[in-house]
C-alpha cells in the first residue's frame, strides 16, 4: 500500500506541475500580446490581454503591473492604484509597482502620497525616466521646484527625447527664476514637439503658474492662431486673464470656449468664478449648475457653488453642495476648509472645528 501511495503521489505531483507549467506558459503568451498592444498604444486591447494573463497565472506580477500601467494610460487611476497594490502584496520589493501606484496617485492630484511611492520605487532601484519625471512634477506641484530640477535632469539624461520632462524642468526653472536655463529647456522641447499647438499651450500654462501673465497670453495666442477652433485654448487663456484680474475679458473667452464645446463643464465653472469676482452671484450659480449638468462628477463646481451660496447667505444649500463635493473628492483640503467655514457661519462650532481638523490632516 505504501508503495502504491508513493506512486499515486508522484503522479499527482507530475500532473500538478504540468498544469501549472501550462498555465504559466499561457500567461506568458498573453503577456507578450499585451506588451505588443501597449507598444502600439492599443491600451484597451492590452488591458484585456493583461487580464487574461493574470487569469491564467495569478502570480504573474509583470502582467499585474502592466495592467496597472494600461489603466494609467486609459486615465482609470483608481483601478491603476488597485492593480499596483495587488502586485505589491505579492512582492514588497517590486519597484515598478510602487512607481505605478505613485504615478496613478499623482494623476489624481494626491502629490504628497504619490511622492512617497515614487521615492520607494527609486529606493528599490526602479529609476526609469517616467518615475523621475513624475517625481519632479509632483515636487513642483507641492511648491518645491528647488528640489524638482535634479530628478527632471536625470529623467532627461536617461531619455534625451523626453518632451514632457523638458517642459517640467522649464517650469521648475521658471519658478526658481532661472529664466536662461528655462528658455534652453523650452527650446529643446520645441524641437521635440510634434504638435506646436500643444507646445505653445503648455508653455503658456507654465508661464501662468509662474505669474508671468503677459508671456502666458502671448504663448496661448500663438496656440490659438494655429488651432482657432480648439476650445481648451480659449479656456486656458481665460484662466490667465482671471488670474490677472481681467474678469470681463476672461468671461468672453470662456463664452468662446463654450460656443465651441457646449458641454465644456470646466469652462462653465471658470465662468462662474469670474462672475463671482464681479459680484454677479445669481449668474455665477447658473454657470456652476451648467458645469454640474454636463459633468456630475465635477467636484470643483459643487465646491464653487457652495462658496457662492454661502456668499448669498443660503447656508443650508451651501452645505448640501459642499457635501457633494466632498463625496466626489474626499481628499481635498480646500473642501473640508470650506465646509468648516459654512458650519461656523451656521453656528455649528464643534462640527466646524472637526472639519477644520480634517482639512489640516490632509
Amino acid at each position: 500500500m505504501r508503495k502504491n501511495y508513493t506512486i499515486y503521489a508522484s503522479i499527482i505531483f507530475l500532473i500538478t506541475t504540468l498544469i501549472l507549467s501550462g498555465c504559466s506558459s499561457r500567461s506568458e503568451g498573453f503577456l507578450e500580446k499585451a506588451n505588443s498592444s501597449m507598444a502600439n498604444k492599443q491600451y484597451t486591447k492590452a488591458l484585456n490581454y493583461y487580464s487574461s494573463a493574470i487569469n491564467s497565472d495569478k502570480s504573474n506580477t509583470d502582467a499585474i503591473t502592466g495592467k496597472a500601467y494600461a489603466f494609467i494610460m486609459l486615465k482609470r487611476y483608481p483601478e491603476a492604484v488597485s492593480c499596483a497594490e495587488s502586485a505589491i502584496k505579492q512582492n514588497k520589493n517590486l519597484g515598478k509597482a510602487y512607481a505605478y501606484k505613485g504615478i496613478a496617485l499623482s494623476r489624481q492630484g494626491n502629490y504628497i502620497d504619490a511622492l512617497k511611492y515614487l521615492d520607494k520605487a527609486i529606493e528599490l532601484k526602479f529609476k526609469d525616466s517616467k518615475t523621475l519625471n513624475e517625481r519632479g512634477y509632483d515636487l513642483i506641484k507641492i511648491g518645491r521646484s528647488d528640489l524638482a530640477v535634479d530628478p527632471l535632469t536625470e529623467a532627461i539624461k536617461i531619455n534625451p527625447k523626453y518632451y514632457d520632462a523638458y517642459l517640467n524642468k522649464a517650469s521648475a526653472l521658471v519658478n526658481n527664476k532661472n529664466y536662461t536655463d528655462a528658455k534652453s529647456c523650452l527650446d529643446e522641447a520645441l524641437k521635440l514637439s510634434t504638435n506646436k499647438t500643444d507646445f505653445y499651450n503648455k508653455e503658456g500654462l507654465l508661464f501662468q503658474s509662474a505669474g508671468l501673465y503677459d508671456d502666458a497670453k502671448a504663448c496661448l495666442d500663438k496656440a490659438i492662431s494655429l488651432s482657432p477652433k480648439n476650445a481648451v485654448l480659449y479656456y486656458n487663456k481665460g484662466l490667465v486673464l482671471t488670474d490677472s484680474n481681467n474678469y470681463t475679458e476672461a468671461i468672453d473667452l470662456f463664452n468662446k470656449a463654450i460656443s465651441l464645446n457646449s458641454k465644456y463643464s470646466n469652462a462653465y465653472d471658470a465662468k462662474g468664478l469670474a462672475l463671482r469676482s464681479l459680484n454677479k452671484l445669481e449668474d455665477a450659480v447658473k454657470e456652476f449648475d451648467n458645469a454640474i449638468k454636463y459633468n456630475s462628477y465635477n467636484s470643483a463646481a459643487y465646491n464653487d457653488k457652495a462658496c457662492v451660496l454661502a456668499d448669498k447667505g443660503n447656508l443650508e444649500d451651501a452645505l448640501k453642495s459642499i457635501n457633494k463635493a466632498i463625496e466626489i473628492n474626499p481628499e481635498s483640503k480646500d473642501f473640508y476648509t470650506n465646509k468648516s467655514f459654512i458650519l461656523k457661519r451656521m453656528g455649528k462650532t464643534k462640527e466646524a472645528e472637526e472639519f477644520q481638523k480634517k482639512a489640516n490632516a490632509l
